[in-house]
């Protein structure tokens, strides 16, 4: 959150969506939903405190990942029009919280990866980044539990004491943390410290971002066409290149790292002469096993596959907490390797988009994603 919770005052509920604090009448059904809660609340503390983007996200309700895709779309949208376009416009008018937050988005993910994302995939990219939820929920506590069917609240804690915050949580298959209502209530607040302080929400918006520190450059992912390689593939930032030479052996290396999303690599080594059948398999079984060997890797998996009409072998390993997946495939003229090397958590839709863009220009198809 982006503001201090109010340790003296309380906000009286409001809105048509506000139910009477009841308890639910049988006793062990209500212990059973608030130790749930707790253990939600818990495990959202830990996921966030982790930078566990995806961990986080299917610890909220559904309400909040809307939210994250109403301020995707508005500021996706404002993008692409001038200004006083209709998008700016519904921009500008929405509350100073949701304010702060879309241009959060836009300063944090850019013009160009935005148009590709989801509200989901901006809500985990912000957990991961430490942007979403990491402050609120190191230095909130939970209070007594209020039940009423599918919602439940509880007065947000600071060192021990109650604040004029509350957390929400709706119960959707299984209890859910509805950052909605803490989203709400920072818009009151920020709306009232600009009323108390005399200045407008412009002003004070300004003053959020400008006391922000300061980030790294956003990735932008897009098409890559390196010079003499041969190839096509998006990547995260223009790929940087090196050769590598094991005896007669002689490899090329292009890679990009992303600071949330780890390292993408496509590598090649020209074959002396093509190579089919049993021999293409040879060679494709001995390139994964001297991979996961050479990186001191863990194997956890490995399957046979057809990119293309190409063979080719997928393999996830993990080399200390880091997950790595990685395609092999033998074209007419070269050994290919795909490498990403990511977080402890990897992110499938990173993965996709890296092996899915890979073209071989030299004459194979467009890969499969693994």
């Amino acid at each position: 959150m982006l503001v201090s919770c109010d340790k003296e005052t309380k906000e009286e509920p409001a809105g048509p969506d506000v139910v009477p604090a009841l308890k639910p009448n049988d006793a062990d059904a209500r212990a059973a939903a608030v130790a749930e809660i707790t253990e939600v609340f818990r495990a959202y503390q830990q996921a966030t405190a982790a930078k566990d983007g995806e961990a986080a996200a299917g610890l909220v309700s559904q309400a909040t990942l809307d939210r994250y895709e109403l301020l995707r779309s508005h500021v996706a949208a404002a993008l692409d029009e001038s200004d006083g376009g209709p998008a700016r416009k519904a921009l500008k008018s929405m509350k100073i919280g949701d304010r702060i937050m879309a241009a959060m988005i836009l300063m944090r993910i850019g013009h160009t990866n935005i148009q590709n994302m989801s509200g989901r995939d901006v809500y985990v990219l912000g957990v991961r980044e430490g942007w979403v939820g990491q402050r609120t929920f190191a230095n909130g506590g939970l209070g007594p539990l209020v039940l009423n069917g599918a919602v439940a609240t509880a007065p947000v804690l600071t060192d021990g004491e109650e604040t004029a915050a509350s957390w929400r949580f709706v119960n959707e298959g299984g209890w859910r943390i509805d950052l909605t209502a803490l989203m709400n209530f920072a818009d009151k607040r920020l709306h009232a410290i600009a009323m108390t302080r005399g200045i407008s929400e412009d002003q004070l918006i300004d003053e959020i971002l400008g006391e922000m520190p300061a980030i790294a450059p956003a990735d932008q992912w897009q098409e890559y066409r390196p010079q003499g390689g041969g190839f096509a593939a998006q990547f995260p930032s223009t790929p940087s290149y090196e050769v590598k030479e094991e005896g007669d052996t002689k490899l090329q290396v292009y890679s990009a790292t992303s600071a949330s999303q780890g390292t993408f690599m496509v590598t090649f080594t020209e074959l002396k002469s093509p190579v089919s059948g049993e021999d293409a398999d040879l060679l494709l079984n001995s390139t994964a096993a001297g991979l996961v060997k050479g990186a001191q890797g863990e194997l956890l998996g490995v399957r046979e596959g057809v990119a293309g009409g190409l063979p080719m072998r997928v393999l996830q390993f993990k080399v200390g907490d880091r997950l790595s997946t990685a395609m092999v495939m033998v074209t007419a003229t070269r050994l290919v390797q795909l490498v990403v090397v990511g977080p402890p958590t990897g992110d499938a839709a990173k993965l996709s988009l890296f092996f899915d863009s890979f073209v071989d220009l030299e004459g194979a198809s467009p890969t499969a994603a693994p």
